[in-house]
């Protein structure tokens, strides 16, 4: 990785741990010259997630049955960051049927101030995104966890989450939320209060799992501030008000109380 004032440029390989590798990197740069924090670690998950699920078939291998490599460079022009992430394989191309469920490509353009894709013609894709600096939010990446246990008498599954949920911990994220059954619990509370970043991958673990508790009529709320970061980005996906959404876990274990749980 090479790391100057005004310049970040950093090799990744196609794998799923490049994900929060990429987005760390990104979001120290996009600090220290100003630009949101959070807004660029968002854009970058998603455009490396994509190239990860998405651009490479084969598994790590591109069109020539080399190894494929991700490439983020970012640097600021004036007072814009401009952050680009090129892969060498069959592109950028969301699949509805795959992790990010179509989620990635309309969340980069809602919250950079300008992006395009294009397909090279040497194979691969890049994607460029634009975003202002002089507002930069300041918070540390925290790594992934989830802790288990019960409320209400053992009656209530609990799933408490915290730090970074991206295509990384996704596998860990979906286990989580397909444990709680009918069979052992009356409901489910998962709490995200402490969660600090969700991209797309995590948006999908929490969709599927809404389905499936719908489908064996599981009673379930999550609990997320209203001033959290991770809201906003369920906000942005246009998400909000499909999730079961309080403002505490105290809210949260309210509401299943007033179901019958």
């Amino acid at each position: 990785m090479q790391v100057a004032e005004e310049l970040l440029e950093l090799a990744l390989p196609v794998e799923r741990a490049s994900v929060p590798s990429a987005r760390h990197a990104a979001g120290d740069f996009a600090a220290s010259v100003g630009a949101e924090r959070q807004d660029v670690e968002l854009a970058v998950s998603e455009a490396v997630s994509n190239s990860v699920v998405h651009a490479y078939p084969d598994g790590m291998s591109c069109p020539d049955g080399t190894t494929g490599t991700i490439t983020l460079r970012a640097e600021l022009r004036g007072a814009a960051l401009i952050v680009v992430v090129r892969d060498d394989g069959t592109g950028l191309r969301p699949d509805l049927q795959s992790k990010g469920i179509g989620l990635g490509l309309p969340l980069i353009a809602r919250i950079s101030d300008e992006y395009r894709i294009e397909d090279l013609p040497q194979g691969g894709a890049v994607v460029t995104m634009r975003f202002g600096t002089g507002q930069s939010t300041e918070s540390e990446p925290v790594a992934f966890t989830v802790d288990t246990g019960t409320l209400r008498e053992g009656r209530v599954a609990l799933v408490e989450l915290a730090g970074d949920a991206d295509l990384s911990a996704a596998p860990q994220l979906e286990a989580a939320l397909g444990a709680p059954s009918p069979a052992d619990f009356q409901g489910a509370l998962v709490d995200m209060t402490r969660l600090r970043f969700m991209d797309s991958s995590g948006i999908r673990a929490l969709l599927l799992a809404d389905k499936r508790f719908a489908v064996e009529g599981l009673d379930w709320a999550l609990a997320l501030g209203e001033a959290s970061a991770v809201r906003r980005i369920l906000a942005l996906s246009g998400l909000e008000d499909r999730l079961p959404l309080h403002g505490s876990r105290e809210e949260a274990l309210a509401s299943l109380a007033e179901s019958g749980n």
